[in-house]
């Protein structure tokens, strides 16, 4: 597994845009803002690997 720094730059706009909004809606629904942060946060993270697939010798 790899990085992709290209889908990290593209993603990084709307997830800090989901973790600015995330306590009202969190609050809304009567969940925990730091549980809501930290899933969002680990789909990022998860969203920004790459699966390589390496050559059978």
């Amino acid at each position: 597994m790899t990085l992709s720094i290209g889908r990290m730059f593209l993603l990084i706009i709307p997830v800090a845009f989901s973790l600015i909004m995330i306590r009202p809606i969190s609050l809304h629904w009567g969940v925990s803002p730091t549980l809501m942060s930290a899933l969002i946060v680990l789909l990022y993270g998860v969203s920004c690997l790459t699966l390589v697939k390496r050559a059978v010798r």
